[in-house]
């Protein structure tokens, strides 16, 4: 038997109709009329650029060897994340936390945990509140970028306490200090640079030495990205991931299925919690630009207080130009990743290894040396240089 689902109006005004069975399980991904618009959508061959997008595809699935799942306590919920530790003999350099970006995952930083391990970087990505495999409550209130920030900071706390716990066993530098550094994919920069804001704002906080934006912006989306995030925050919680899923796909032209990356993708989208989606909707479209907050804090301390802007070359989230100047108000030079889009960890195996190199530069005080760097100059702002970064 079928039972009729409530007809919705989604998507620019596209009456679509759900069909369910009795369990539950989506059996048809839509059912309309003929003359409804979304029969066009269903059965138009022409892909169409989605107004909301899925993004940043996993380079690899299965965890590499030295990556391991892990549960991280936070708020009073465990976060998921994926770890990888160096290996014995390779001594500490220090820790790094990854966060990802709208719809992302912890997996969107596999392909570069274990080469930054192998250089001695403690490295922890996260699924955030809401994300995939760490679950979140059923209100939009949970969700605030505030949130986010203080489940950062609550992470980076518990792994300094781990890690000064375990330090019979493990080779560090030997000079007692332990070095922090945060990255912030997409949203995931937002959501950093509150938690840097907070950290630096109260020296007493944590230990935090540097702070990455990686294909992020200074505050919300340009106004074009605008209307689809709307028409998200419109249909949830009331509308099925699953519908939604359907039609994403499905404009851009999409399989649904078929393979293990867009099973994957399946997968992680649904287990979204859908208030999260909704608050992060909102957070994409709204958060305010703290550049100059961020910038002034930064100057107050610079040998402890570092940022670095970075984005593909083909990113198309913030326009480049934008992260450009964000970077110049940082007094950080802004540094373009060749051959790569707006998800550098995930795209290509070259790309993951050029955000592996800047990372470890950067993370080293080395980001802005000649040596044997693959950059090269190719813009100067106000006396701060916009830098390329080519894959290796």
């Amino acid at each position: 038997m079928w039972e009729r689902a409530t007809q919705l109006r989604l998507f620019n005004q596209r009456e679509v109709t759900q069909y369910v069975d009795q369990s539950g399980t989506s059996s048809q991904p839509w059912a309309v009329s003929d003359t409804s618009p979304s029969r066009q959508l269903a059965t138009s061959s022409r892909p169409r650029r989605s107004k909301v997008q899925i993004v940043s595809t996993p380079l690899v699935l299965e965890h590499p060897s030295g990556v391991r799942p892990r549960r991280v306590r936070t708020g009073g919920r465990d976060l998921a994340a994926l770890e990888a530790r160096p290996a014995e003999g390779v001594p500490l350099r220090g820790v790094g936390v990854l966060l990802p970006g709208f719809t992302g995952s912890k997996e969107d930083f596999t392909a570069i945990l274990a080469p930054l391990a192998a250089r001695g970087w403690w490295t922890v990505a996260l699924d955030q509140r809401g994300q995939f495999e760490s679950p979140g409550p059923d209100r939009v209130a949970a969700y605030g970028l505030a949130d986010y920030g203080a489940d950062a900071l609550e992470i980076i706390n518990g792994l300094i306490v781990e890690i000064a716990e375990e330090s019979a066993s493990i080779d560090t530098r030997g000079d007692g200090d332990l070095d922090v550094h945060l990255v912030g994919h997409s949203l995931g920069g937002l959501v950093a640079r509150e938690t840097a804001l907070r950290v630096w704002t109260d020296s007493s906080a944590t230990v935090l030495t540097s702070l990455t934006l990686l294909c992020s912006g200074p505050g919300a989306l340009p106004e074009e990205a605008h209307a689809g995030l709307a028409e998200l925050h419109a249909a949830l919680p009331q509308t099925d991931l699953e519908l939604i899923w359907t039609i994403v796909r499905t404009r851009a032209g999409e399989s649904l299925s078929g393979d293990p990356i867009t099973d994957f993708l399946r997968k992680r989208f649904l287990a979204n919690n859908p208030w999260a989606l909704k608050s992060m909707s909102v957070i994409l479209r709204e958060s305010p630009d703290r550049t100059e907050e961020l910038a002034r804090l930064v100057t107050a301390d610079p040998g402890s207080r570092r940022v670095l802007v970075a984005y593909g070359e083909g990113d198309d989230a913030w326009p480049t130009d934008v992260q450009d100047e964000m970077a110049r108000r940082l007094g950080s030079a802004a540094v373009v990743l060749a051959g790569a889009g707006h998800s550098p960890a995930a795209e290509s195996h070259r790309s993951a290894a050029s955000t592996v190199e800047l990372l470890h530069r950067f993370w080293s005080a080395d980001a802005d040396s000649d040596g044997d760097s693959d950059r090269d100059s190719h813009g100067e702002s106000d006396g701060e240089s916009t830098q390329r970064a080519d894959s290796v």
